[in-house]
This record gives C-alpha cells, structure tokens and sequence, in this order.
C-alpha cells in the first residue's frame, strides 16, 4: 500500500509543507513510485519524516540528521544509478519523442532500447574491464619490482656474511 505525500505527512503528525521541505532536503531516502500529482510514497517514508522531525527537535544540523539517515537506512540512490537513471531518462524521453515522431511500434521502441542498454552495458563493462586491467599491469610491475629489490639485497646480505666469514678467520691483529 502506498501513501500521497498529504497522507504520509498527515500518519507523521507533520505539516505538509514541513514534510515537503524534509523531502527535499533529504530526497535519497523518499522512495516513490510514479510521476507528478500521480506520484505514491512507499510507507517506510512516513517513518523517514517522523525521524527527521525529531531529529530537527533534538536540534541536529541537515549534516547531522543525513549522517544518521545513512547509517540507519542507507543511501537509495549511488551516484552510478543516478547517472544510469539519468541517461535511462534522456533515452526515454528521446524515444518517446521519436515515437510520437513516426509512429513507432511498441516492439520497435522495445528493440531500440534494448539495443541502447545493451550498448551502455557493454561500454560500462569495456571501462571496468580497461581499468581492472590497468591495476592487474600496474600490481604486476611493483611486484616484479619487489622480487629485484629483494634479490639485491639478498645479494648484499651474502657478500656481507662471506667478508663476515673472511674477517672471523683472520687473527685479530690482521683485522681491519
């Protein structure tokens, strides 16, 4: 069951406006479904605006209060979905657009965008791909690195103990 925001403001004994002014102070952690007037609030969020009241009466700062929010209900929305989200949005909009432009089958804009997911997808798995490898090259060359340094010094640490060894045959008085 969904809420209006009027009816989540209304169970949160706040004002709507000041529910408002919650909501978008902190928009990350009101899940809703829908657009505009048709717009419908998961019940979770009744519980959001409750916590940010009180939070504002124990008198927290925004900075404060969105630390808690994290902590106790997480971030909703990553910086990576949010630009997935946009670019999906762009995409829709334009398709819509071009749907209304010549007269696209449903199936057609179907296809469009599955084709223009699939092409994202692909470019965002190429750049991780391109960067996992970049790490994978750059380990590689600190440990080839390592294994030199250690075989210096291995090196040095034989040649210290063999003139170790020259020194402890000498008498004492040949030593230098």
């Amino acid at each position: 069951m969904y809420f209006t925001f009027k009816q989540c403001a209304e169970l949160a004994e706040v004002k709507e406006s000041t529910a408002r002014f919650y909501r978008d102070s902190f928009p990350s952690f009101f899940t809703a479904q829908g657009e505009g007037r048709k717009r419908q609030y998961h019940p979770s969020v009744v519980e959001v605006i409750k916590f940010i009241s009180d939070s504002y009466n124990q008198k927290l700062t925004q900075e404060q209060i969105h630390q808690l929010l994290e902590i106790k209900y997480g971030v909703s929305v990553e910086v990576a979905t949010q630009e997935m989200n946009n670019a999906t949005q762009e995409l829709h909009n334009a398709l819509a657009t071009q749907s209304q432009e010549h007269n696209i089958t449903q199936t057609q804009l179907l296809e469009t965008m599955k084709t223009a997911f699939a092409e994202e997808f692909e470019k965002r798995q190429n750049e991780m791909t391109t960067g996992f490898n970049n790490v994978v090259q750059k380990l590689d060359t600190i440990t080839q690195r390592q294994d030199e340094i250690i075989i210096e010094q291995t090196q040095k640490i034989v040649e210290l103990e063999a003139e170790n060894q020259r020194l402890r045959s000498l008498k004492w008085w040949q030593r230098k």
